[in-house]
């Protein structure tokens, strides 16, 4: 016979994977720490330590502060992490030319890998002992955070009211679709403040339903934090007001007058973290360059618009294929 008759109890096995991976898909908690798991595999599979100038212009503050309790970095160190390129030069001291949010962040992670090293040896014969653990360390966590952002990402979507299935589909685009895990494991500042944008925005979605400041105050922080990684977002902020000003909310008294004066309020709870953290970027800028409105950038040793003046083909050329700059590239 071409076909044999096939003893149900044979399929057992198969019927219990079957059911095992039913339950494990409407598992909500299930789900949600596959995809953190999935992501933050995938993500650190990519560990290439300080890859390029532009995150080693960040561990070199990181470094310096710990190290000489300064913001100003030694020639030395200029040239050794950053290629004496994305530096700032201010009356002859040298500057990073990034924004300190991601250096600042770093802190604590270059201490336990400073710890580490003290009793455990590891080099990859690049950096010492010491830069070999902090930068892992650093990177690792660079690795979770972005894998918590592709997280984040289903909990918008979940919260949205989007389904399960779309929900996860979603963060496996944003995971492995995008640019985003081409960041995702090092110290480049695009995964990281994508992740934190993802986190105020879950709480400022969350605030709404919520009889509870508490994800206000978390949604100001996160975006505060993204403001100390790259100024540039805090063009996001009037949209974000505009979001909680007009979104109706679970504060509304049965007096309409009180309206207006809670959506108000909440923008102000939302602000206070927000405006603290932005200080600390001013009160960076002044020690640093003279003036809290002053950044890096304005004294970049080499101007990061450049490669768009002339020749126009090979400004072109840089911004579109230069390897790991290059857009088509990523």
């Amino acid at each position: 016979m071409l076909f044999k008759a096939v003893n149900l109890s044979q399929l057992s096995p198969f019927k219990n994977c079957i059911n095992w991976l039913v339950k494990t898909i409407n598992n909500e908690i299930t789900v949600r720490r596959s995809i953190f798991v999935a992501a933050f595999l995938a993500f650190i599979s990519g560990f290439n330590f300080l890859n390029g100038v532009n995150p080693g212009s960040r561990y070199m503050l990181t470094k310096t502060i710990v190290e000489f309790k300064r913001l100003w970095v030694s020639k030395s160190y200029a040239e050794e992490y950053a290629g004496n390129f994305d530096v700032a030069i201010v009356n002859g001291k040298y500057y990073s030319d990034k924004s300190p949010g991601l250096s600042f962040i770093s802190i604590p992670l270059y201490v336990v890998g400073k710890f580490v090293a003290s009793f455990i040896q590891f080099s990859d014969k690049t950096y010492s002992n010491v830069d070999s653990w902090a930068i892992f360390w650093i990177l690792i966590s660079v690795s979770a955070i972005s894998a918590l952002g592709v997280l984040r990402s289903h909990d918008i979507c979940r919260l949205l009211g989007c389904s399960r299935a779309s929900s996860v589909i979603t963060a496996f685009v944003l995971a492995f679709g995008t640019v985003f895990w081409v960041y995702s494991a090092t110290l480049f500042a695009h995964s990281v403040v994508a992740s934190f944008w993802s986190f105020g925005l879950y709480h400022l979605i969350k605030a709404k339903d919520e009889a509870s400041f508490s994800n206000l105050l978390l949604a100001g922080t996160y975006a505060g934090i993204c403001v100390t990684i790259d100024p540039v977002v805090i063009f996001l902020l009037p949209f974000i007001l505009l979001y909680v000003l007009l979104t109706p909310s679970i504060y509304k008294s049965g007096n309409s007058k009180y309206h207006g004066f809670v959506q108000v309020k909440k923008c102000g709870v939302l602000l206070v973290p927000f405006f603290w953290l932005c200080f600390l970027i001013l009160l960076y800028n002044w020690a640093s360059f003279g003036s809290p409105f002053e950044t890096g950038y304005s004294y970049a040793r080499v101007s990061p618009w450049q490669h768009w003046y002339h020749p126009l083909d090979w400004g072109l050329y840089i911004q579109l294929f230069l390897k790991m700059a290059g857009v088509v590239f990523l």
